[in-house]
């Protein structure tokens, strides 16, 4: 009997310290993700430095070196000398024709810059797609004939647009067009394009690197997921998945290895097996511009690097 009492008055202590330490990193965790929210909510602000500062001091994480310095120079525009000349001879000749763009001084720059991966020069983040029968004034450099996502969700940019660029790529379709199917995958995308309803970003409330945008999401659009929907349209995707493509080169990475060292930090197997999954979904979910210039269906015909 008093071996029985012993047994289970060890249980319940084995049973109480269990709870306890489950509530104890249950506590730890939200703290982790109250912090972390804080640093996210001031991204793209004045006060993003110093909530990063706070997060890395309290954490011993680095996302300052890591992700800070290079979303300060991505806002402030001193990656790059900027002041180019218009690119005069890019051409607008082929109907579905995708065009990718890259550089500091690019207008959608400092959203999506840090949001992608720079593998390969040109550093490629912004895309759209050429629509020739929004170009029924072939003069009007200002038609708006480039269907892509602008700040307020998809939307368009004109030939003026483009070539004003920093670097610049053409990427033509490699296969034999059905002209009658592009033509309604691109009306179908005029659609998406005029929506009232949406928002821009490559994750939900612009900078909530857990909550990216699905690729069957029809609220939050950003540009390369607008030129990937035409085609998905045309019955052909264009996310090549490639493994040229390296996802831990991009800030997000950055900040989500911080957030799971952070969340993990006695675990290095809890750590490495969240971060793995967030970059395979990821790769899956979204549709970055490199990945859209190692398509198999797209052969590049023209390029301009002065960055």
């Amino acid at each position: 009997m008093k071996k029985f009492l012993f047994l289970l008055i060890a249980a319940v202590i084995l049973f109480a310290g269990c709870s306890a330490s489950v509530s104890d990193e249950a506590s730890y965790e939200a703290q982790v993700d109250a912090d972390f929210a804080k640093v996210l909510e001031k991204i793209n602000t004045d006060e993003a430095f110093d909530a990063m500062l706070a997060f890395d001091k309290k954490y011993g994480t680095n996302i300052v070196e890591e992700f800070g310095i290079d979303m300060y120079q991505s806002r402030s525009g001193s990656k790059g000398s900027g002041n180019y000349p218009a690119l005069t001879d890019l051409p607008f000749v082929t109907d579905g024709a995708v065009y990718l763009s890259g550089g500091a001084d690019d207008l959608v720059g400092t959203v999506v810059d840090w949001a992608s991966p720079h593998t390969h020069a040109g550093g490629y983040y912004h895309a759209a797609v050429l629509d020739l029968d929004d170009l029924s004034d072939p003069n009007n450099e200002d038609a708006p004939c480039m269907q892509t996502a602008i700040s307020s969700g998809a939307g368009y940019e004109s030939r003026t647009d483009w070539r004003s660029k920093v670097n610049v790529c053409v990427l033509n379709p490699n296969f034999t067009v059905n002209q009658a199917k592009l033509n309604q995958a691109q009306a179908q995308t005029d659609v998406i394009c005029n929506l009232e309803d949406q928002a821009y970003g490559f994750f939900e409330n612009m900078v909530n690197v857990l909550s990216y945008v699905r690729k069957s999401d029809m609220y939050w659009w950003y540009c390369t997921k607008v030129v990937w929907k035409m085609y998905d349209y045309y019955g052909i995707n264009v996310d090549s998945n490639s493994p040229l493509v390296d996802f831990t080169q991009c800030g997000a990475y950055k900040l989500v290895k911080a957030y799971y060292t952070a969340r993990h930090p006695f675990s290095s197997k809890k750590r490495n097996a969240a971060i793995n999954a967030y970059l395979a979904e990821c790769q899956d979910e979204l549709v970055v511009a490199e990945e859209i210039l190692f398509s198999p269906y797209l052969t590049k015909v023209w390029e301009t690097i002065r960055e």
